[in-house]
């Protein structure tokens, strides 16, 4: 049991860090795309 609980865990943190990594990416797209709009 404890090992599948800490497979919960871990996936739950690898999705969460899959999740924030994606969402760095996309403000920093979404922020150059701002900038070149401006342009």
């Amino acid at each position: 049991m404890s090992v599948l609980i800490g497979d919960c865990e871990l996936f739950l943190v690898l999705g969460a860090l899959c999740f924030s990594i994606i969402f760095r990416c996309n403000s920093k797209n979404v922020t150059k795309v701002a900038n070149f709009n401006a342009r």
